[in-house]
C-alpha cells in the first residue's frame, strides 16, 4: 500500500487517503490506534511498519481537515 507513504498536505489529500482506505477495505475510525485494528478473525490488519506510517498520516489528516470522522460518516456510512 504505497499510498501510506505519501505525506498529506491538503484537505483533498485527506479525503483521498480515506477513500483509498475504504477502497482497500481497511477503513477504520481515525481515533483508533492502527495497532488495535483486527479483522473478523481477530488478526491484526496492519504490520508494525504500516502502523507507523498510519500514525503519521492520521496526524497529518487532523492538520488539514476539521473533522476526518465526519468525512468518513458522511461518505461511507
Amino acid at each position: 500500500m504505497k499510498f501510506l507513504e505519501t505525506e498529506i498536505t491538503s484537505k483533498e489529500q485527506v479525503e483521498e487517503f480515506f477513500n483509498k482506505l475504504n477502497f482497500h477495505n481497511i477503513l477504520f475510525h481515525p481515533e483508533d490506534d492502527p495497532k488495535d485494528v483486527v479483522d473478523i478473525r481477530n488478526i491484526k490488519v496492519f504490520t508494525d511498519e504500516q502502523c507507523k506510517l498510519l500514525d503519521k498520516r492520521l496526524t497529518e489528516c487532523y492538520e488539514y481537515h476539521i473533522d476526518p470522522c465526519e468525512y468518513i460518516l458522511e461518505n461511507f456510512y
